[in-house]
């Protein structure tokens, strides 16, 4: 249960357990926080969600044409997923990742994905290996290219928050000023977690940039 930071809870806590009870609530997000409404938690999922179902669809996609392509169908998915993944940084804002929620409410559908996933293995056009693991991918959603890309850009800018808090802050901006949660104001900004914490989202950031340099060369070298 998230604990009530509007005011220090019945009988008091010490300022030190207040601050770990605020960082645990930083870093771990649940879509049953008390933070964020049903509807903003929706649009939340968008950005979350959009670069794995873009692969997914864009495997399907570019599978059924694959003579066609100068490279395998699963780099052009992952580079598609990139291309989300860059526009959920790009593009950070409510009103422009809300009126996708139906569209991400059908298209993450077990149903319609599933359904499609076997309807294109019973063509030949993926193996049922492919077929396997885009299942798994999409029912899972197992952080892909464009879901690492967008974690890192709300990781470096709130590295003290899990990426999900991070990315509401700006999604949920309020004239120009991102947005707040209560448990913010106890996170310890001045002791040796907060150095640990910018200290990973650099790391992050670094890795992230091998792994699309790695992912360019397979490209060149497999592709």
């Amino acid at each position: 249960m998230a604990l009530n930071f509007e005011g220090r809870p019945p009988g008091g806590l010490r300022a030190d357990a207040l601050s770990a009870r605020a960082k645990v609530e930083a870093l771990y997000y649940s879509l049953l926080n008390p933070y964020l409404s049903d509807r903003q938690k929706a649009v939340l999922e968008v950005w979350f969600q959009l670069p794995v179902v873009v692969f997914t669809y864009g495997y399907l996609a570019f599978s059924i044409v694959s003579d066609a392509l100068p490279v395998k169908p699963v780099f052009c998915a992952i580079y598609l997923s990139l291309i989300a993944g860059w526009l959920m940084t790009a593009a950070a804002n409510e009103a422009t990742l809300e009126p996708l929620v139906p569209v991400l409410a059908v298209a993450n559908n077990a149903i319609v994905s599933f359904g499609l996933i076997i309807l294109v293995a019973l063509t030949g056009n993926i193996t049922w290996y492919s077929a396997a693991g885009l299942g798994v991918i999409s029912m899972t959603g197992l952080p892909n290219a464009g879901m690492q890309l967008a974690g890192t850009w709300a990781t470096n800018k709130y590295p003290r928050l899990n990426p999900k808090y991070g990315a509401a802050k700006e999604i949920f901006r309020r004239e120009g000023s991102p947005l707040e949660f209560a448990f913010e104001r106890y996170l310890d900004s001045s002791g040796e977690d907060a150095g640990m914490d910018e200290a990973s989202a650099k790391g992050k950031a670094i890795l992230c940039w091998i792994y699309l340099a790695l992912l360019t060369a397979a490209t060149v070298l497999w592709g």
